[in-house]
């Protein structure tokens, strides 16, 4: 099988990978990138826009109307920081936190459907195969 036959299935995989986790994740009323921000609220605390949009890799801008909405919505807050009260420590509500836990529950179904029939020793060569094609992509982005 030509390399290019390969990214083609493994592209494939990773756009259907994506319809499916989006098509999931509409129950949950909220938006996939939003989804993608309320996980790294639940994993550590920010204390500024910057600081997140730093930890997901997108512009101040784009966490800045995403919060806004999720503001709206009720699933998070922002509390001022009792050291410098120019910054708010941004926040899960109750109800954040249940879109949390209901998307990590997809997340983990999805997860299990797609390696149902995966071996372990499998899932083991897989792992290696990806690192190899990882570590070959840094290489191609460091010469750029």
């Amino acid at each position: 099988m030509k390399d290019k036959d390969l990214m083609r299935k493994f592209i494939c995989l990773n756009q259907l990978h994506r319809k499916v986790v989006e098509k999931r994740l509409e129950g949950t009323g909220v938006h996939q990138a939003q989804h993608h921000l309320l996980m790294c609220l639940a994993k550590d605390e920010f204390g500024s826009q910057v600081e997140l949009a730093k930890k997901m890799r997108v512009t101040p801008a784009t966490v800045a109307v995403s919060l806004k909405a999720l503001e709206r919505d009720g699933l998070i807050y922002r509390e001022a920081k009792a050291t410098d009260s120019r910054f708010n420590n941004i926040k899960l509500t109750e109800k954040g936190q249940t879109v949390v836990e209901e998307s990590r529950h997809i997340f983990d179904e999805i997860d299990k459907a797609v390696f149902c029939e995966i071996t372990s020793e499998e899932k083991k060569h897989l792992s290696e195969i990806l690192d190899k094609l990882y570590e070959n992509l840094v290489k191609v982005r460091e010469e750029i």
